[in-house]
C-alpha cells in the first residue's frame, strides 16, 4: 500500500503501509519545516471518513512517522484503494486543525426518490405502522405526501414488519437491503409503485 500525503493541496510526501499479520506497519515521511506540528491524517480521495495516525516526528530534514495500526481502528478503509495522506499542521499552542470533510451525495435506494440520507428513526408510536416499524428499527421519510416505511432485513431472515407481508417491496442494498412500505395520505399503507 502506498499513498500520497498532501498539505494543503501540494503532494509533499509518501505513507507506505506493509501487513504484518493482523497489523499494518506505516511510514510516511515528508519536508521537515521548522516551527510547525505535523499530524498525519489518512482519508478516502473524496474527502470522506478517514483516521489519525498520529504526530510525524523530525528526523533530519525530514517529518517521519512510524506507526501500527490494526484492522479494527481502520474500519473499512483498510480495504481501499483510494487513500491519501493529510498533514493537518499548527504551530504550538495553537488548536489542532480538523480534516476537511466533503459532503457527498448521498445514493438513491433503487427506485425510491429519496437518499439515504433522508431517513429518520422511527420513534414515535402514533399508529400501528410506526409501532411495527419501530419495534424492528425501521425508519421512515414523508415524500410528497407519501410516508416510506423501510425496515432493515435479508430475505430468509425473520421478517421484523410481517404484519404488512403482502405490502412489503424488497430493496438490495450494500451487504443487506430494506423492507419499504408506502403510506398515503388517507393513512392506507400499499405497495411501492415503481
Amino acid at each position: 500500500m502506498d499513498y500520497p500525503i498532501f498539505l494543503e493541496g501540494e503532494e509533499v510526501g509518501r505513507i507506505r503501509g506493509q501487513w504484518e499479520g493482523g497489523r499494518i506497519e506505516w511510514q510516511a515521511g515528508c519536508p521537515f519545516a521548522e516551527g510547525w506540528i505535523y499530524r498525519l491524517y489518512l482519508q478516502k480521495q473524496d474527502g470522506g471518513e478517514g483516521v489519525y495516525l498520529g504526530v510525524m516526528l523530525p528526523e533530519g530534514k525530514r517529518f517521519v512517522l512510524k506507526k501500527e495500526t490494526d484492522k479494527k481502528k481502520l474500519g473499512t478503509l483498510w480495504e481501499r484503494d483510494d487513500l491519501q495522506g493529510v498533514i493537518l499542521r499548527s504551530r504550538p499552542g495553537e488548536p489542532q486543525q480538523q480534516p476537511e470533510q466533503k459532503e457527498l451525495p448521498q445514493p438513491r435506494l433503487g427506485c425510491l426518490p429519496f437518499s439515504v440520507s433522508d431517513l429518520e428513526p422511527v420513534t414515535e408510536r402514533e399508529n400501528f405502522v410506526d409501532t411495527v416499524f419501530a419495534a424492528c428499527g425501521g425508519k421512515k421519510v414523508q415524500w410528497e405526501g407519501i410516508d416510506y416505511y423501510l425496515a432493515p432485513g435479508k430475505p430468509g431472515e425473520m421478517l421484523g414488519p410481517a404484519a404488512f407481508f403482502c405490502l412489503l417491496t424488497w430493496i438490495p442494498w450494500m451487504e443487506s437491503g430494506w423492507w419499504v412500505l408506502c403510506v398515503g395520505e388517507d393513512g392506507q399503507p400499499f405497495v411501492l409503485r415503481e
